[in-house]
């Protein structure tokens, strides 16, 4: 397992200072920050692509190519979301997203190879009603299983599909094709706004189930997956307001040395 953190300017600070050790800095699809994530550490690209909406045919091929190629990147991530016409309950609005995810995941697997397609479900938020039925685990694992791409567990994200629809969290992530994991990404959640968010610091109800995340890899209950990245930090208005310099220096040695000692057990 190779330890990334998500490209701050305070995290870049801190590495400049030797202050973190990290085995690679985990990159957004953007030339600018890739070439300076490049200049201190080995980078791995997390690519903006949604499966399920129809945009895989326009994705800019020769860009994709050509970071992965600059980077070394394993393999290609795509997250699993549905278009607003879809029914949160219909059985045949899930036989039709289900279609329309094979197809891209195929599309991605025909530019790529099917071993290196990861795809990733998103949290479930109740004001994008639309989603229930991107973030079921039967829904997630069908396709995973029928293209036989490799699964990306966000543990955050798992936590809130859980917390916000009164199921439980970890019979949740147990129900996620977890057979087929190849990356893990790990974060805090807060409320936010009246909704719960991720992206922020790790607070103990985070570190409780990252613990026993980890504890199903070190036990070979799961594969242990190529990549775990805190998704803690970034750049832009999206993540820079949500980014602290104190809050690396604590966590990421934290987590560095819980994911060091959760490496599998035989």
């Amino acid at each position: 397992m190779k330890f990334a953190v998500n490209y701050s300017t305070d995290l870049s600070k801190l590495i400049l200072e030797n202050s973190l050790a990290i085995d690679m800095i985990k990159c957004p699809d953007w030339d600018g920050i890739i070439l300076e994530a490049r200049k201190l550490l080995p980078v791995y690209v997390h690519f903006d692509i949604l499966v399920g909406i129809g945009k895989v045919k326009k994705l800019k091929w020769d860009k994709i190519h050509r970071l992965m190629d600059l980077t070394n990147t394993e393999h290609i991530n795509c997250h699993l979301v549905a278009n607003s016409d879809i029914d949160p309950i219909l059985k045949s609005d899930q036989l039709k997203l289900l279609k329309i995810w094979e197809e891209e995941i195929n599309l991605l697997s025909a530019k790529f190879s099917n071993k290196n397609i990861v795809a990733e479900h998103f949290p479930f938020m109740p004001y994008h009603p639309h989603m229930r039925q991107a973030v079921d685990a039967e829904n997630i694992s069908r396709v995973v299983k029928e293209t036989g791409c490799r699964f990306l567990l966000d543990l955050a994200h798992a936590r809130i599909t859980a917390l916000v629809l009164g199921l439980d969290e970890r019979t949740y992530a147990l129900s996620l094709p977890v057979d087929r994991l190849s990356e893990l990404h790990i974060t805090g959640i807060k409320e936010y706004c009246g909704y719960l968010v991720d992206h922020f610091e790790m607070q103990p109800a985070d570190w409780k189930y990252t613990e026993w995340a980890l504890k199903m890899i070190k036990t070979a209950q799961w594969p242990e997956p190529k990549f775990v990245a805190f998704e803690y930090g970034g750049v832009g208005n999206t993540f820079a307001w949500r980014t602290d310099q104190e809050v690396l220096k604590e966590q990421v040695p934290q987590l560095a040395q819980l994911i060091r000692s959760s490496r599998p057990l035989v």
